[in-house]
């Protein structure tokens, strides 16, 4: 028979306190009337142990962002990148057009523009979000690369790196956001170029040709591009900015 732990009466139906766990008549049940060790200065143990373990409130802080860099290795990578690149357009234009000094300077502006703002697009975007990114070339990009510099390659394979970004979670709204911004400088470079073309020198256009290509090529929907980041972020946005660049690469074809 259970007796209280007070007064000692044996208990039919005992009351077990839930802060000592002790045993009591219904007389010394509460806290206050069997000197309950859960009583500390007019509060509840369990009080005063939630008390404890409150977790202060969080001061949410913006992200800082990370200061804009370039590492040694960085710079090397983006001149081979951009001396191949520049290989591969010259390779493939001079199939079809008749090269002299004037269309191999707009080939080159183009394809090294077309590159080099496309990645640092990527990395200034990824910076100003917070995150620390840097341009690295890949074993297997620059060879494929290397390959399409051959003239009579019919398909030519242009990924001589990419931008890599560091963070801890991908958050597809914002990976989304550094995705389109490659591809709608591109876009951005290929309307400057035909106004180039226009007003100053005509085989710019083939500069604007190279930027929409790239833009273009970027777009498209697989896991490696920029279009697949993009879709998962907003397919609404991905629509609007695929049928602007299908139009603008047809009216560049047209002027050509």
């Amino acid at each position: 028979m259970v007796k209280c732990q007070i007064c000692g009466e044996e208990l039919v139906l005992p009351y077990k306190c839930k802060y000592c766990g002790g045993y009591f008549c219904v007389k010394h049940h509460l806290p206050e009337n069997h000197n309950c060790p859960g009583l500390i200065r007019n509060k509840w143990r369990y009080e005063v142990e939630e008390e404890r373990f409150i977790t202060p409130p969080i001061r949410v802080r913006r992200i800082r962002k990370e200061r804009i860099y370039f590492t040694e290795r960085e710079i090397r990578d983006l001149l081979l990148s951009i001396f191949l690149v520049g290989m591969v357009y010259l390779s493939n234009f001079i199939l079809r057009f008749s090269i002299n000094i004037g269309v191999t300077l707009s080939i080159l502006i183009g394809s090294i523009s077309a590159f080099i703002f496309h990645e640092l697009a990527h990395k200034f975007s990824a910076i100003n979000y917070g995150f620390r990114a840097e341009y690295v070339t890949s074993r297997m990009g620059l060879l494929l690369t290397l390959i399409s510099t051959i003239p009579f390659i019919p398909i030519k394979v242009i990924t001589p790196g990419y931008v890599r970004i560091i963070s801890y979670r991908y958050d597809k709204n914002i990976y989304g956001r550094i995705a389109l911004a490659g591809p709608s400088t591109n876009i951005l470079l290929a309307l400057l170029f035909i106004l180039l073309s226009r007003i100053l020198y005509y085989p710019l256009i083939i500069a604007s040709l190279i930027n929409i290509d790239i833009a273009f090529f970027n777009m498209l929907p697989f896991p490696i591009l920029d279009g697949s980041h993009i879709i998962r972020w907003s397919i609404n946005t991905w629509i609007l900015v695929m049928i602007f660049t299908l139009f603008l690469w047809f009216i560049i074809h047209i002027f050509i």
